[in-house]
């Protein structure tokens, strides 16, 4: 296979507190192929970068933890990297946390907490 030197990079980040989401999974696709091309790893800011890719579509599967996973398409058409940056919300589908806090002697519910 061919191995290119295009690249995407971008930052995922919260929409609510602008903070980057840190050890995000980004997973780079070929649209064609459905071949893993990469992976990538957000830093502590959210920032990723994928390199070394041949000229083609992807699919870019992007799944912060803790928010719900997306998926855009970037094609690279030139020599340009792309810049891809991306906001998250909690609430657009991800994954809360239920349940009842209980006193550790008693196992009583306390109603206080929520």
């Amino acid at each position: 296979s061919f191995t290119g030197a295009l690249s995407v990079e971008g930052v995922l980040y919260d929409r609510a507190t602008g903070l980057g989401l840190t050890c995000a999974a980004i997973e780079c696709i070929d649209r064609d192929t459905q071949e893993l091309a990469a992976v990538a790893t957000t830093d502590r800011n959210g920032y990723y970068a994928i390199g070394g890719l041949a000229p083609a579509t992807y699919h870019l599967r992007m799944r912060p933890v803790g928010y719900p996973q997306r998926i855009r398409n970037v094609t690279f058409n030139g020599s340009e990297p792309v810049t891809l940056n991306e906001s998250f919300l909690p609430s657009d589908g991800g994954v809360g946390i239920f349940g009842t806090v209980t006193d550790a002697d008693s196992g009583a519910p306390l109603p206080e907490v929520k």
